[in-house]
């Protein structure tokens, strides 16, 4: 199937929770053992995507499987419920689980820097020794000490270094958990498809050939100018592959220039539902798109979270 794709041109996508986590090394080692080179990493470029047969990139857990109904994704390892939601949806099906790849593997690490370790050495030992000990307890007697962890772990206070119990005081609440987690909620609610506000990318310029480039680039850099996160996509593939690519990363806008709109200093504007708008003035674009975002309350001054670059991105 791998070698199909690459027949095609095409990437054998595969989806992962983060870079450093037991899914990601798993899913590696598994690929390699079937003589499938995942792709390394290197001090320069940290996507381990070098040299790779297939392309391993994040994927938010509770997005996934949506995106791998979309197409953008061919597979993906994740944990419970995800994998099954897949199964429930009818549109994937678990090929192996990491009990297969590595039995009683730990799931989880217990990590301290170097600079802890150097300055605090037996603290260092007490820790490793009362994890040690916490594991053996909670799987000794057939997990007959779970129920007991359950009800220890849910109390309201806890025991000191000093060895007294001390009540729990909240500082701070994070309800959807960590930033990833929350992404990840928020991409779920909208399946996908951001308003034009929020969305990482809210444009994308397409050529339709080479003579249409430097164009393209230039429409981008207008829009970005007036403060949107634009893209030129200037690629030497076919539009309708273009197309079909940014519509299923669900843009809000895609622009395509051919010879005629270059011509004529326009744009084809095709929205995220597949709406053909027709063509008009960059200036008039920018005009409806702000007062797009001015509809949903947002400015795109305001809500700019790009990495503030001067200019607009660009996929050669």
């Amino acid at each position: 199937m791998i070698e199909a794709y690459a027949a095609e041109g095409k990437p054998f996508n595969l989806g992962m929770v983060f870079p450093v986590s037991t899914h990601n090394y798993e899913l590696r080692y598994w690929l390699a053992a079937g003589g499938i080179n995942p792709g390394v990493y290197s001090a320069d470029d940290v996507s381990g995507q070098i040299g790779g047969d297939v392309l391993i990139s994040v994927t938010p857990p509770p997005q996934m499987p949506a995106t791998l109904e979309a197409g953008t994704i061919d597979g993906y390892a994740v944990g419970e419920p995800w994998n099954q939601a897949a199964v429930a949806k009818g549109i994937g099906v678990p090929v192996i689980t990491d009990n297969d790849i590595w039995k009683n593997n730990p799931e989880k690490v217990f990590g301290l820097t170097a600079e802890f370790v150097e300055a605090n050495p037996q603290t260092t030992l007490a820790l490793t020794k009362a994890l040690i000990r916490a594991a053996i307890w909670l799987d000794e007697n057939d997990n007959a000490n779970r129920a007991e962890a359950v009800e220890i772990l849910a109390r309201s206070e806890y025991v000191g270094a000093d060895d007294t119990r001390k009540v729990q005081v909240m500082l701070h609440r994070a309800i959807l958990g960590s930033l990833e987690r929350f992404i990840g909620i928020l991409i779920e609610n909208f399946s996908g498809a951001l308003p034009l506000w929020l969305a990482p990318v809210q444009v994308v310029v397409l050529n339709i050939s080479e003579k249409q480039a430097d164009y393209a680039a230039d429409v981008a850099q207008k829009l970005h100018q007036a403060g949107f996160r634009a893209e030129s996509d200037l690629r030497n593939e076919k539009i309708t592959y273009k197309i079909r690519e940014h519509s299923l990363n669900r843009l809000p806008y895609q622009l395509v220039v051919g010879d005629k709109e270059k011509a004529d200093g326009l744009v084809a504007v095709r929205t995220r539902g597949g709406q053909d708008l027709g063509q008009m003035s960059v200036d008039d674009l920018i005009k409806r798109l702000q007062q797009e975002v001015a509809e949903q309350g947002a400015s795109p001054q305001r809500r700019n979270y790009g990495p503030g670059d001067s200019s607009p991105g660009c996929r050669r």
